[in-house]
């Protein structure tokens, strides 16, 4: 089952904390989802086979996953494994 969590323009935020602070005090999970907007959170457990249209800031990047995802450059993300456009800048050598 594929979900989408859409915010109001890709600019804002997707999973965001309250106005005073920088993240949202969660560890979230995205399983199989399209995110519209930015995510901004205490750590991801999980990220598979998701696409993030815009960048993801975690703030806890030692634990958890992120693994055959789209993730734009400049994300801060856990570790990842065969996401994209990492796969790609990586056989260019433009890293």
């Amino acid at each position: 089952m594929a979900a989408w969590i859409r915010s109001s323009s890709p600019s804002s935020d997707s999973f965001a904390a309250t106005p005073s602070r920088t993240a949202a005090f969660a560890t979230a999970s995205f399983i199989r989802c399209t995110v519209f907007g930015q995510v901004q959170t205490h750590a991801i457990a999980l990220a598979e086979n998701s696409l993030f249209t815009a960048p993801v800031r975690v703030a806890r990047r030692q634990v958890g996953c992120v693994r055959f995802c789209f993730v734009p450059r400049g994300s801060r993300t856990p570790r990842r494994y065969h996401c994209q456009p990492d796969l790609v800048v990586r056989a260019l050598g433009l890293n």
